[in-house]
């Protein structure tokens, strides 16, 4: 689920749907939680710089970031979903 408007954008390993905090906060405690620190490392592994296991987007960033970005979570996403589901 990616959560976020604009340049700054969250990518959660959950199909929950959270429209507050506190429903956050029940998912991390939850599903997101274990699964976090999975996904972050996958994202590392491509050199995406993420903050908190989040993914976090600039609009400060050429075609070619943007390119590269895309192409390294699309990798990271799709080992995650291969190795946890």
């Amino acid at each position: 689920q990616v959560l976020g408007e604009g340049s700054l954008s969250a990518m959660l390993p959950t199909e929950l749907q959270m429209t507050n905090y506190r429903e956050l906060a029940v998912a991390f405690a939850t599903e997101v939680g274990p699964k976090l620190p999975i996904l972050q490392q996958m994202l590392i592994d491509e050199d995406l710089l993420t903050m908190r296991g989040g993914f976090v987007g600039s609009t400060a960033m050429t075609d070619d970031d943007i390119d590269f970005t895309i192409a390294g979570a699309r990798r990271a996403w799709t080992r995650f979903k291969e190795q946890v589901g």
